[in-house]
């Protein structure tokens, strides 16, 4: 009986000094828990990821919490989304952190895991593996495509008036997947969905386009969104493989890497939580 008693008070204890971490998208929880071992390892067990769901959630959250004297008890991280070519203002806020890429999977777009991939699973070489996957002739592609269809995206989500398939860069609706450049056959087609009022001669769609004019071709590429890039690159590492990896099996390979500067997001997060 006292032992149970015990068992109990240990666990109240946990959970009632237990830190929590909320984010936005329900499948970064695993995602953010192999991080928070992979950096903390026991310690990482202090610390909850919770999902709510949505960016507007977690600043919901946020606001609900900012002034409760247990603050430091919280942290809360969200995507940086369209956010900076937006020109959206931030939260300023010790708790409070946004990622320095579109989204999460950004950062998994990653050259040396690629390169180990097809040296391991081909047999190469490293520096085959360098030259044959070739990343910086790829990036520069997916810029040079993006800096195009960008802009319509951002005028599209700015008026906020579009039917959902139009506002997201579907990889496949705009791109010939072999050579990773725009499809003009599947852009006109995706054009003819979008009314003339938001077409490139838009006024807010020129202001964006001039704006990102301004940018440095390493900006444009961290705020193109994750999710579609990253079916791109995996598309180009299958290129180099004779047995294919999936989205998943490349993910769980690319967290493995303690080089990954998402670990660096992670470690500013927890030095919050846990000082």
């Amino acid at each position: 009986m006292l032992e149970r008693t015990l068992i109990a008070r240990k666990n109240i204890s946990l959970l009632t000094s237990r830190k929590i971490l909320y984010i936005e998208d329900s499948k970064g929880v695993g995602y953010y828990s192999t991080l928070l071992k992979n950096n903390l390892k026991e310690e990482s067990s202090k610390i909850k990821v919770i999902s709510l769901d949505s960016k507007l959630n977690v600043i919901d959250k946020f606001i609900k919490l900012q002034n409760k004297s247990n603050i430091k008890n919280y942290a809360f991280l969200v995507d940086l989304d369209f956010d900076l070519l937006l020109n959206k203002k931030k939260i300023e806020h010790n708790s409070f952190f946004y990622l320095d890429k579109y989204t999460f999977e950004n950062y998994l777009i990653d050259e040396d895991t690629a390169v180990n991939i097809i040296s391991s699973y081909e047999n190469l070489e490293q520096d085959f593996s360098i030259d044959k996957f070739n990343y910086s002739e790829w990036t520069e592609k997916i810029i040079k495509a993006y800096k195009k269809v960008l802009p319509l995206f951002l005028a599209i989500r700015t008026l906020n008036s579009h039917p959902v398939e139009t506002s997201k860069c579907d990889c496949n609706a705009l791109f010939d997947m072999t050579n990773f450049e725009l499809d003009s056959n599947k852009v006109n087609h995706y054009l003819k969905k979008i009314p003339k009022n938001l077409k490139c001669g838009n006024h807010i769609c020129i202001q964006i386009n001039y704006f990102m004019k301004q940018l440095s071709s390493e900006d444009i590429f961290n705020n193109i969104p994750g999710k579609q890039m990253l079916k791109l690159f995996i598309t180009r590492i299958n290129q180099n493989l004779k047995q294919h990896i999936n989205e998943q099996t490349y993910k769980t390979i690319a967290l493995m890497n303690p080089e990954n500067k998402i670990n660096y997001k992670i470690k500013e997060v927890t030095q919050y939580l846990l000082s």
